[in-house]
């Protein structure tokens, strides 16, 4: 994997833009209901926050290295509580980890008989977002072009060693640590966490049976994205319209609302594709054997779809899982 460069960096409209709940969150606290999950106070860059790490006993944490030790990850996995399985615990796993563990772990508390365990993947340190590991893990090789004045510097292109990880020494760790179900695994990621999903969905769809996209950063690196997806489209149809194995897609996004009062404008809120992302799920709807959901939500911004996002994917997994076979 490359080598990550050492620069600071500031949070940049590429990163997780603003959160909706407080820094001072504690595991007891419950979250509004999803259509009220943004705080009432000024929203804060994620990137500025401390991260929250929720101590419960069916939680474990632990860190995951690199084969080369070059880089390392935060892992925190939560088990069901129920018995497993016959054939092992279902799973969702949740990129920007650090971020989004504390919204899932409580939206997983408050389904109906939840049997769904949570794999979070974040990255050593005392704060919710480290904006220069996701850039590397999340994306494909970038231009200096495309990066901007801020994101000089930054390394790229490190998505496929990040896909190795997650569907290789990460799944080995998390079986070893209870019984998984490995038909019945999902993928969630928003932003650049959305456009790596993307990624995973394209290039390798029979990892996961279940993936779960928010705002795909989709005009990243000059949209090459879309390039990709075209070749993708390309291949199924000259492998006659379908996927070999069922999966599942809900894709979220959000609106293009004026910002609300506190609320800072960044060019990331600019230029979300919104448009291009529904262009994208039409495209997908005619995959056979793709089962394609689609969320609109009109008055959330990029940011204040994050923590509803990560509501809706525990939702999404476990009931999808729960209705398969």
């Amino acid at each position: 994997m490359m080598k990550l460069r050492a620069a600071f960096l500031y949070a940049t409209c590429f990163s997780l833009v603003t959160l909706a709940w407080s820094a001072s969150a504690t595991a007891q606290k419950p979250l509004p209901p999803a259509a009220n999950t943004e705080a009432a106070s000024s929203p804060t860059r994620a990137s500025d926050l401390p991260v929250e790490l929720i101590e419960d006993p069916r939680i474990t944490r632990l860190e995951i290295a690199a084969p080369e030790g070059q880089a390392r990850w935060r892992i925190q996995v939560a088990r069901p509580d129920c018995a497993a399985p016959a054939d092992g615990y279902p799973v969702l796993y949740l990129l920007d980890g650090d971020a989004v563990f504390p919204v899932a772990w409580r939206a997983l508390s408050r389904l109906q008989q939840p049997c769904l365990a949570l794999v979070a993947v974040g990255y050593p340190g005392p704060m919710r977002v480290n904006v220069p590991r996701r850039y590397l893990d999340f994306t494909p090789p970038t231009a200096e072009e495309y990066l901007g004045e801020r994101g000089a510097g930054m390394a790229t292109g490190g998505r496929e060693d990040f896909l190795e990880f997650l569907t290789g020494p990460l799944r080995t760790e998390v079986a070893r640590l209870l019984p998984i179900d490995n038909t019945k695994q999902a993928l969630f990621g928003h932003s650049l966490g959305g456009l790596f999903t993307l990624y995973a969905l394209t290039s390798r769809p029979e990892q996961f049976q279940a993936y779960i996209i928010a705002d795909p950063s989709l005009w990243w690196n000059g949209q090459s994205a879309i390039r990709e997806m075209e070749a993708f489209f390309g291949g199924i149809s000259a492998a006659g319209g379908g996927l070999d194995q069922p999966i599942q897609l809900h894709m979220l996004t959000s609106g293009s609302q004026p910002p609300r009062t506190g609320e800072r404008t960044t060019r990331s809120r600019q230029r979300m594709p919104e448009p291009a992302t529904r262009q994208l799920v039409d495209r997908f709807a005619q995959v056979r054997g793709l089962k394609v959901q689609d969320q609109h939500f009109p008055h959330e911004t990029h940011g204040s779809l994050l923590p509803l996002s990560a509501t809706e994917a525990v939702r999404f997994a476990n009931g999808a899982f729960a209705q398969s076979p």
